[in-house]
């Protein structure tokens, strides 16, 4: 007989959020880091792409867990990074 693990909260928000791209995420700056940075994983372990981009543009540079990033070596994940970053320099909009 197995026990199933009952999803937490914050499990439950992170995979609503990964599972609807399409709604704006909220402002992460007022979001908790621990919650920030799980979503932060698991769109880049899930291959989500859309939802980093979009962190990388509504999120403060501080706040994104950029050391997590180097450690997987996922290459898309990176670029998409840069490409955020890169839209923001254009567009002379510095993160706080």
């Amino acid at each position: 007989m197995s026990i199933r693990t009952i999803p937490t909260l914050q499990d439950l928000v992170i995979q609503n959020t990964l599972r609807n791209e399409v709604l704006p995420i909220p402002n992460l700056e007022y979001l908790p880091r621990v919650l920030t940075l799980q979503l932060y994983k698991e769109a880049i372990m899930g291959g989500h792409m859309d939802m980093v981009n979009k962190m990388v543009l509504s999120c403060p540079l501080p706040c994104l867990p950029v050391e997590y990033l180097l450690k997987t070596r996922d290459v898309k994940a990176l670029k998409t990074l840069l490409n955020g970053i890169d839209l923001l320099i254009s567009q002379n909009i510095y993160p706080r």
